[in-house]
């Protein structure tokens, strides 16, 4: 893990303890052909694109806080096949309805 705001790597030990028991789920998983990876992100309209992190080649967007207008969550599912169809969601904050409740 990187440790914001420093350029050195650590390890948790409470973490390092559920890598085994993650590890034979994701064989499992991948033995059954169902293993799916799902992510989620955000947009923020006053983000802006920066280098940043240890690596000054790789783009990455600033933080915004929450405050500084409407946020976009962007939520996808996908497998070694590629995208999963109808599992793309982008969500609006500020907007009502059941379907803009993505913990569901």
């Amino acid at each position: 893990m990187i440790n914001i705001g420093e350029r050195f790597i650590f390890e948790r030990p409470d973490l390092t303890r559920k890598w085994a028991p993650y590890l034979s789920a994701v064989e499992r998983a991948r033995a059954n052909n169902c293993f799916v990876y799902i992510d989620e992100t955000w947009v923020f309209p006053s983000m802006t694109k920066k280098k940043e992190w240890n690596n000054n080649t790789i783009l990455r967007f600033v933080s915004a806080s929450k405050n500084k207008g409407r946020r976009a969550i962007v939520i996808g599912a996908i497998t070694e096949h590629g995208i999963v169809p109808g599992c793309t969601k982008v969500l609006i904050n500020g907007r009502t309805g059941a379907d803009q409740d993505y913990h569901h």
